[in-house]
């Protein structure tokens, strides 16, 4: 495909994988374009390289899964996904052409999920969570604590909780003869203690609370076993589930008119309606999006770069989120006279996602177009492999020929040189609109 872009140098990677799919559909010429036969090839190839990237994201979820980790390697990810992907008609049978989300990003969601639940099935006899409520709250870390509370919770009681956890692990001391599998609940002596420690140290938490008891602090850890819990828990999720957008059900109701427009109508206004939208964010608001979409900063970069606590971070993001998602509804409103129903609403969380990134990496492409005639050919396509296609660093370290030590460092000195960038030109100042597509 990169030949054909080459050779084209007005199409795009999107526009040849969409091509390809109307001719196996039947929509398109199939002759005009070398046959059917050709086109699946060429989308067979396409989702391949996908697929690596789909291994590596479901390696790297489960890389805490001990029993998965002896079972599965990230070939073998790679291998399941790459068969999944072998016959591109069925897999975007449920695709439709007309909505605005790329075809690389509903292959990786659809691939993800379809791994994923291939997993679950060939290992149900597994129990990755033979741990009492006690013995989880031993073993647990408290980063992914935190992680786990942050998702579940209300973000400013978090540190109220990680503090029951720390009294917790200092009073409970567990007898070695159970194991830490199988811990039994603490007495009454040492809920007491609990309580009357977290009380003395309620202080040291940012939202230092009220005065506890027993009973709030059984509660509290409960909420917080759950918490991890139901983080570790393997999910099943991608495009056609229930929690992800169920394309063949829009495009048979009136609920989302959209699919009816023209396709590059449809594009245009999608992106001026999201553009001016984003641009109606906070100047904050924006450093933020960038921050997290364009640089892929971490959160704990993020919560530096912008004087935020970590706990901040996630609450400050589906703040934006919302915001953003209120303000295209009501112009799809105004101006295209599509009345976008709460189910349809909800659904539209990953296009969104997929056009801030986008929008992101263009913002940051243009801070770095100056400079970029002068930066290295091969920190050029390392920046162009990461930033433009989305790879991660053991994809270019294996595309490259390079050790993985090595396009680390690098990185690291293209995201520090973008975030002065950034920190320089922005972080006084406006970001504006940025119009592409």
């Amino acid at each position: 495909m990169q030949l054909l872009i080459e050779s084209n140098e007005h199409t795009t990677e999107e526009f040849w994988a969409r091509s390809f799919l109307k001719v196996l559909r039947g929509e398109l010429d199939a002759e005009f374009y070398g046959g059917q036969d050709y086109a699946k090839r060429h989308l067979s190839a396409y989702c391949q390289v996908i697929c690596y990237e789909v291994a590596l994201t479901i390696s790297q979820k489960f890389s805490y899964v001990t029993s998965l980790k002896q079972l599965y390697t990230y070939e073998d990810y790679f291998q399941i996904a790459n068969l999944s992907a072998s016959d591109p008609g069925k897999l975007f049978q449920k695709f439709i052409i007309d909505l605005p989300y790329t075809v690389k990003a509903y292959a990786s969601k659809r691939l993800e999920g379809i791994v994923i639940e291939l997993i679950r099935q060939d290992n149900k006899h597994i129990n990755w969570l033979k741990y009492s409520s006690w013995g989880l709250l031993r073993n647990v870390r408290e980063r992914e604590l935190i992680t786990a509370l942050n998702g579940s919770i209300n973000p400013k009681i978090v540190d109220q909780y990680i503090l029951v956890w720390r009294c917790f692990n200092e009073i409970y001391v567990p007898s070695k003869s159970l194991g830490i599998r199988h811990l039994a609940s603490p007495n009454n002596e040492e809920w007491q203690q609990i309580a009357q420690l977290y009380n003395q140290r309620r202080g040291e938490s940012s939202q230092s609370g009220k005065l506890i008891k027993e009973e709030e602090v059984k509660q509290m850890l409960t909420a917080c076993t759950l918490a991890v819990r139901y983080r570790r828990k393997v999910s099943f999720s991608y495009p056609d589930s229930s929690e992800y957008l169920r394309w063949e059900e829009i495009s048979d109701t009136s609920s989302l008119p959209l699919a009816r427009l023209e396709k590059q109508e449809a594009c245009n206004q999608i992106n001026a309606i999201l553009s001016e939208a984003f641009a109606q964010l906070s100047n904050f608001e924006q450093k933020h999006i960038v921050l997290q979409f364009g640089i892929k900063a971490t959160q704990t970069e993020v919560a530096m770069l912008l004087n935020l606590k970590q706990f901040q971070v996630s609450r400050q993001w589906r703040h934006c989120k919302q915001r953003l998602l209120k303000a295209f509804v009501e112009r799809c409103q105004e101006r295209l006279n599509l009345a976008l129903s709460n189910e349809t609403i909800a659904q539209l969380d990953a296009p969104i996602k997929e056009w801030l990134k986008l929008h992101c990496q263009q913002f940051l492409s243009s801070l770095l177009e100056a400079d970029f005639i002068y930066i290295h050919s091969e920190d050029k396509k390392i920046y162009q492999l990461h930033y433009c296609q989305g790879l991660s660093k053991d994809q270019i370290a294996q595309q490259l020929g390079l050790p993985i030590a090595e396009v680390t460092h690098r990185l690291r000195v293209i995201q520090q040189d973008l975030v002065t960038k950034f920190t320089n030109n922005i972080v006084s100042g406006s970001i504006g609109m940025i119009y592409f597509w």
